[in-house]
């Protein structure tokens, strides 16, 4: 519909909105992964001890990465009809706040990941040990305030 002097708002598209949250999410996951496989450029650099240690961090840190994209599909509702956004107000709401969040706390756990993998061969300091698991956290909370909206 038009814009009324009743209707002051544009109807939301909800398969639009969901296809594009999607297109979005795939965006941030793969630059998750992309800034990981950009730091292997430099192995050939790295001494051939160093370099099974290296390995040993890349491919958790990679799993990782491919948990997070499993996850962010898995437990999203992709259906209109029982999408949150479509039933409450509220709701909806609540549900766009909780995507700002997680889309933050992806991003926050590709650099955290890139960063564990850049000082492969220290001790992880405090602070980037918090960003990357405080991340991880903070993205399972959004996903169970998701779940238990729908």
């Amino acid at each position: 519909g038009k814009l009324t002097a009743h209707k002051g708002s544009v109807p939301l598209h909800m398969q639009f909105f969901l296809h594009r949250h999607g297109e979005w999410l795939m965006l941030m996951l793969g630059e998750c992964i992309l800034s990981l496989l950009l730091v292997t450029e430099h192995v050939s650099d790295v001494e051939r001890s160093n370099r099974i240690r290296f390995y040993m961090t890349f491919m958790p840190a990679l799993l990782t990465a491919n948990c997070l994209q499993f996850s962010g599909y898995a437990y999203e509702v992709w259906s209109t009809d029982d999408h949150v956004m479509h039933q409450s107000l509220g709701g909806g709401a609540i549900c766009i706040i909780l995507r700002i969040i997680y889309y933050g706390s992806t991003l926050a756990t590709g650099v955290g990941l890139r960063v564990s993998l850049k000082n492969y061969n220290k001790t992880p300091e405090q602070p980037y040990a918090w960003l990357l698991f405080g991340s991880q956290a903070l993205q399972y909370t959004c996903y169970m305030f998701t779940l238990m909206l729908h």
